[in-house]
């Protein structure tokens, strides 16, 4: 998401200014003509050169790591809190959140409660906010397309949690990236929350069908028993190697998808079908 973002900025001539980790500045070495500012969430006073129009964040994890300090909690209120506190020290009152969708205070997963969380505390915070929700972002990099893709590429089979009959709504990740860029001066994206889905309401089972034509694969699908992932899960969730976690297979099943297109349609966008948006990049 991020570097997409950033790509689709300069394209169109906004000066960039990319707050980076301590020890993470190679991973930006592939932008040119950008400037960076050291920080860490902990870090009670951070200048940013300028005066920034904007400030942008589209940090989130699909998975905690506890025992590396990477936690829900952490990454998506921690860093949210930290970034409002930064917004405020250096004047910048525009502030873009990129969520996801079915955030709330009812949420069944530490993933979508503190996202909300965040989303609360900005709101709550004096600044302008847009918050984005999106489903499921795809595009080169990303990790739920390239999950599959990697399983039909070496296999032709994919395991399917349950009947793999819920719904998600892909959106390319430059159909995204070009809705955020159109918010920032837009008054009527001000202080308001939007669903961002895809052109497609598809279930699981389609989009690993699609997937696997794009790559020219024949598909054999393996549905497996909900309460026998869960368990698999509840044991290997916590190893990076293992495709699904507890609460990933429960937002699955939540399903995710938008209740409008409400954006694209305002700034006459029609996005990507899951088809087109993957002959980029598979």
């Amino acid at each position: 998401m991020g570097s997409n973002l950033v790509r689709r900025f300069i394209e169109n001539g906004h000066n960039i200014i990319l707050l980076v980790r301590p020890g993470s500045q190679s991973k930006i070495k592939s932008f040119e003509n950008i400037s960076m500012v050291e920080a860490d969430y902990n870090q009670t006073d951070v200048s940013v050169p300028a005066k920034p129009d904007v400030l942008i964040n589209c940090i989130g994890i699909i998975r905690e790591f506890p025992s590396k300090g990477i936690t829900f909690e952490k990454i998506h209120y921690g860093i949210a809190e930290f970034l409002v506190k930064l917004a405020k020290a250096n004047d910048i009152s525009r502030f873009l959140q990129v969520s996801a969708l079915g955030v709330g205070p009812d949420g069944k997963t530490g993933y979508l409660k503190t996202k909300f969380e965040a989303e609360e505390l900005l709101k709550k915070s004096g600044l302008n906010v847009t918050i984005f929700r999106p489903s499921i972002i795809y595009g080169p990099g990303d990790d739920f397309i390239n999950m599959i893709a990697g399983f039909l590429k070496k296999f032709s089979v994919m395991p399917v949690v349950g009947h793999g009959k819920y719904r998600l709504q892909p959106v390319h990740v430059d159909d995204l990236c070009e809705v955020i860029l159109k918010t920032i001066d837009d008054e009527f994206a001000y202080n308001k929350t939007f669903e961002i889905g895809g052109r497609e309401i598809l279930t699981f089972n389609e989009i690993v069908d699609i997937v696997g034509k794009t790559l020219g694969k024949k598909v054999i699908k393996l549905h497996q028993p909900v309460f026998i992932m869960k368990i698999l899960a509840a044991l290997f969730d916590r190893f990076p190697w293992f495709p699904v976690t507890r609460d990933q297979i429960t937002m699955l099943y939540d399903e995710s998808y938008a209740s409008d297109i409400l954006l694209f349609d305002r700034y006459r966008i029609m996005p990507e079908t899951l088809s087109d948006g993957l002959r980029d990049y598979l």
